[in-house]
């Protein structure tokens, strides 16, 4: 499985994600809040695959990553102190058909959710290309 490193915080350019139809694919996150890593050591991340950036519409992709989570299907805070996680996309995840879906994150600690992939008018891509 492949792995790209993304460092997000909110005065990053938009976010894209690309991933070649039916791969498997992981992306390594760093969480920073005043350019300090956020310690996540209380969040779980979610993440989601959206045909248009609407919370009223069914994701294609879910995930709900933790320290604990599986690692290969699904992804992992691995350096919670550091805020770093881990998204994991398995090849059936990824057959979609090519084109341009809307990639969300978003961190809770159990009562506040922030999204860490919107910045202004800017969405986050999950860009799929046609192997």
């Amino acid at each position: 499985m492949s792995s790209e490193v993304c460092t997000c915080n909110k005065e990053s350019n938009q976010l894209v994600l690309t991933v070649n139809q039916g791969e498997e694919r992981a992306f390594n996150f760093t969480i920073l809040q005043d350019d300090e890593p956020l310690d996540l050591t209380d969040y779980m991340v979610k993440v989601y695959v959206m045909n248009a950036p609407y919370s009223s519409l069914e994701p294609i992709i879910y995930k709900e990553i933790t320290t604990t989570s599986d690692y290969d299907t699904v992804g992992r805070i691995t350096q919670p102190l550091e805020g770093k996680f881990t998204v994991s996309f398995s090849s059936n995840e990824i057959n979609l058909p090519p084109y341009d879906y809307y990639f969300v994150a978003e961190i809770t600690d159990g009562y506040v959710i922030q999204n860490i992939t919107h910045n202004g008018n800017y969405s986050a891509i999950f860009r799929v290309r046609e192997m």
